[in-house]
């Protein structure tokens, strides 16, 4: 009956537990959509390096990354499109709510050029995600929907592939 099972075996599997107690437990559910809906009605703007706001005309490198985070998917060809994901608000929204439930959300940086610059931010569920790592505990990759409860199989990606969002560092573990 606990929202929040001890028993559970993994961080992915008490992740799963932690959003049902969302959309099960109407504390959590308003509570967090209250902060939710705070996050993703904040303002927003782009800063230099001298921290000064960019303002119109942007230098074009500068405006493709504030289209990108304004329409997170608008260079996919439709079909390829979360019809839920579509704009910064819906992303971050997302993004508050799993780091608020899970501590952590991931952006998939989706075709990523030479420089590492995406064509899309694709949104991943935390509680679909493995991190690989050394035997001393550093991060080298991820695995998403691995097979198994240890991590086995699933689809691999590279470290510089998924961009996490920690709500606090984690005590222990990645």
């Amino acid at each position: 009956g606990t929202y929040l099972d001890r028993s559970a075996r993994t961080p992915q599997a008490i992740m799963r537990l932690a959003q049902m107690a969302y959309h099960r437990n109407p504390w959590v559910g308003t509570a967090e959509t209250v902060v939710t809906r705070k996050v993703a009605g904040l303002p927003w703007h782009l800063e230099n390096g001298e921290d000064e706001e960019y303002e119109d005309p942007m230098p074009a490198d500068v405006r493709e990354v504030f289209d990108l985070l304004e329409r997170p998917q608008a260079a996919l060809p439709p079909e390829m499109r979360d019809p839920g994901m579509l704009t910064r608000r819906s992303l971050v929204s997302i993004t508050s709510r799993h780091m608020g439930l899970c501590n952590v959300s991931y952006w998939f940086l989706d075709q990523t050029n030479a420089l590492g610059q995406p064509l899309a931010l694709l949104y991943v569920n935390p509680a679909r995600v493995w991190p690989v790592t050394t035997a001393n505990g550093r991060i080298v990759g991820w695995v998403i929907d691995p097979g198994d409860e240890y991590g086995h199989g699933g689809t691999p990606l590279e470290l510089s592939e998924l961009l996490p969002f920690y709500l606090n560092p984690p005590d222990e573990g990645p």
